[in-house]
């Protein structure tokens, strides 16, 4: 059984460094009878690779990075699926409103998400964990102990243990070799355009929802 773990999770509730260079800002510039062309751009952050003089740490960097740009949409998705159930509940205390919001998540993560879960390894459910942290902040365990109850939050971690995973671990990019290669492959990814950055509910737009 792959992936189980995650797959229970991302059912229930399923940065970017990277600075879209816009198009050149031309401005005329007029010096006596001559008109220059003065052409303003936007700095563009690119992130250098690490240090990968050995060939394992190379072979370890790319397999890693296929992982992190499998699983990032689902991370994606789970955290801004988190994001818009906080920016919906703010303010909410009443649990059994709390529930049923995450039963709607949980209900469309099963129709758009199941089947592409079930086709994750063990090891790109760890990379999504981590992903998961790093976007929220929050462990994956926090996560459903405060939408699911903490019965049901115990039950996943018990199947973690099992499966070699652990939805308590947190992304660690400054002491941790995989989590900092992780770190880059994202910025990375962000800057080439390769992957989308996960995007914030806007307060006001929420607000103004609610109030229609």
């Amino acid at each position: 059984m792959r992936a189980l773990v995650i797959i229970g999770f991302l059912l229930f509730l399923s940065r970017s460094t990277a600075m879209a260079q816009p198009d050149s800002v031309l401005l005329d510039q007029e010096r006596g009878y001559d008109t220059l062309k003065i052409s303003m751009l936007q700095e563009v952050t690119i992130t250098a690779l690490p240090d990968l003089s050995s060939y394992d740490d190379r072979r370890d960097y790319y397999i890693l990075r296929r992982k992190v740009l499998k699983v990032w949409p689902y991370a994606k998705e789970a955290a801004e699926q988190l994001y818009g159930m906080e920016a919906e509940l703010e303010g909410e205390d009443r649990r059994r409103k709390r529930r049923k919001y995450a039963k709607y998540i949980q209900k469309y993560m099963s129709e758009n998400f199941k089947d592409t879960l079930k086709t994750l390894t063990r090891s790109e459910g760890v990379v999504l964990v981590k992903l998961v942290n790093r976007e929220t902040g929050r462990t994956t365990h926090d996560i459903i102990k405060e939408y699911r109850g903490g019965v049901n939050a115990v039950f996943w971690q018990t199947m973690a243990s099992i499966y070699d995973n652990d939805l308590k671990s947190e992304f660690d990019p400054a002491s941790n070799r995989d989590d900092a290669w992780i770190e880059n492959i994202v910025n990375r990814a962000l800057e080439a355009g390769l992957i989308e950055s996960v995007e914030k509910p806007d307060p006001d737009k929420v607000k103004s929802a609610d109030g229609a």
